[in-house]
């Protein structure tokens, strides 16, 4: 007998309807469609049900990055049109994809939505050829990645604390003329290139960004991060050493002092945690960080990353 991991994988790889995947949900058809503009105000609607924090802007900027890799799934909640389903993927050339934004609205759960847009989601990607597929899984969202043949790697954790101003030295703001170089000491360390991503994020935040070049001006690391509501998030946050990644924290928690801040932090890095605890953050939970099928990891350098940009891109 086949084990439910390469009888997903099967289901995925043979191939879906063209036109979507079509399941019963009581007495209402639903289908999985590609997300659009319109979209974003349900989809943001969405995340407040399921407790999630993410924004329009982020949904926006998910949607600019991968028009033709985000997907969703309408029905009604409270006799109203809603969306009650999602995905999102985020593509670095033809080396990874990330999925990211898996979300189900509670009274629709356990009715085969989740399975159908991740389904949707790998069918294309594996249609192009990508190399690998990553994400970052939930406790609650494990059991269902499992079973596409999903492989645990390490945990993310995040922290979260309420910023306050340190003394001591500072890392220079980031500008636009640095991002070159900064994309390509990205690249070295993460994996792959996702130039575009930090492109965006430097441009929509610029006063929150900053870099630490060597005498020779090499980049030795950066740190980038962004507003949701009144809250900061920090990441992605890398550097080549523990001191200069802690001088980036210290500047971005001095810049934002005062606001309520995240970050999340693979543990892979040994350095990373500590650095948390020293400004009084704290530990809030976790997620799963994932790999679909027996391919080889990114070929990272896991003692340069402190933290991802975020769980939806990696």
């Amino acid at each position: 007998m086949r084990c439910p991991a390469r009888r997903c994988a099967a289901v995925v790889i043979q191939g879906l309807h063209k036109g979507g995947l079509r399941r019963k949900m009581a007495a209402q058809d639903w289908e999985v469609r590609r997300m659009t503009r319109d979209d974003i105000a349900g989809a943001t609607a969405l995340t407040r049900r399921v407790g999630w924090s993410n924004d329009a802007d982020e949904w926006r900027r998910l949607l600019e990055w991968e028009p033709e890799g985000c997907y969703c799934v309408a029905g009604e909640v409270k006799g109203e049109p809603a969306l009650i389903g999602t995905v999102t993927t985020t593509v670095y050339d033809d080396a990874l994809a990330w999925v990211g934004m898996m979300l189900v609205d509670p009274q629709y759960r356990r009715q085969g939505i989740a399975t159908a847009l991740l389904s949707t989601c790998l069918r294309a990607l594996y249609a192009r050829g990508i190399a690998r597929v990553m994400l970052d899984a939930t406790d609650a969202g494990l059991p269902l990645y499992r079973a596409f043949g999903f492989r645990e790697l390490y945990r993310v954790h995040m922290w979260r604390g309420r910023a306050t101003e340190f003394f001591g030295p500072r890392a220079r703001r980031l500008r636009a003329a640095d991002m070159g170089a900064v994309i390509a000491y990205d690249e070295q360390r993460f994996g792959a290139q996702r130039g575009r991503v930090l492109l965006r994020l430097q441009a929509e935040y610029p006063r929150w960004s900053w870099v630490d070049r060597d005498a020779r001006g090499r980049v030795q690391g950066y740190l980038l991060a962004r507003s949701r509501g009144d809250e900061v998030i920090i990441g992605p946050w890398l550097h080549d050493s523990p001191w200069g990644a802690k001088v980036l924290l210290h500047t971005a928690l001095g810049a934002v002092r005062g606001r309520m801040t995240q970050v999340h932090l693979p543990d892979r890095n040994l350095a990373a945690t500590p650095l948390a605890g020293d400004y009084s953050l704290h530990h809030v939970g976790h997620t799963t960080r994932m790999i679909w099928r027996e391919v080889d990891p990114l070929p990272d350098q896991p003692a340069a990353i402190f933290a991802i940009a975020s769980p939806a891109t990696g």
